[in-house]
């Protein structure tokens, strides 16, 4: 078994075509999915992160892609 999905596991998880790159990172992206595009453009995605948060291993910031803060934008003020 290989450490990253295949196109076919993940098109099924993210319900569309398993030739779908542009699709699978959008989602991966959106819901805060690690994974490293190899030459085609294909997320890989880990098998080990994937089986550890389908399990609900993980904390809630990784399965929503950290803890992001808005930035301070009150200096920027209207004149």
């Amino acid at each position: 078994m290989s450490a990253y999905l295949t196109a076919q596991e993940l098109a099924e998880m993210i319900s569309c075509e398993p030739n779908s790159y542009s699709c699978m990172r959008r989602y991966l992206t959106k819901h805060g999915w690690p994974f490293e595009p190899n030459r085609r453009g294909f997320p890989q995605v880990s098998r080990n992160y994937y089986d550890k948060r389908m399990a609900g291993e993980l904390g809630q910031s990784a399965q929503n892609g950290g803890d992001f803060e808005e930035p301070d934008f009150s200096m920027f003020k209207l004149a």
